[in-house]
């Protein structure tokens, strides 16, 4: 079974993702911290990640260089998306960068 990690601090957003992953038949792995994220991603090596740019601990874009190596998709979703946020979040490896509110 597939596993994606939503890394978000907005615990409506996470459930929401959650649900229609869970419903898409993913296997969902939860943080709502920047190294929580890192720690769970580092560990259970997510086939996908989709990160918050703005998390209370560290920036998205620090979770995102960390989990670079160990998930083959990386989005970064973000409420205050920028052409600087859109190319930092790229050269770090981000697949594609999703602009809040995601219709999920």
């Amino acid at each position: 079974m597939p596993r994606v990690l939503l890394v978000d601090d907005d615990v409506t957003a996470l459930e929401q993702f959650a649900f229609a992953f869970r419903h898409a038949g993913f296997e969902v792995e939860l943080a709502t911290t920047g190294r929580e994220g890192i720690n769970i991603g580092l560990h259970c090596r997510p086939d996908a990640a989709i990160i918050d740019l703005r998390l209370p601990d560290i920036s998205g874009l620090d979770v995102l260089e960390q989990l670079r190596q160990t998930s083959s998709q990386l989005i970064m979703v973000t409420g205050f998306a920028t052409t600087d946020v859109a190319v930092a979040a790229m050269r770090l490896g981000a697949n594609d960068i999703l602009e809040k509110p995601v219709d999920v």
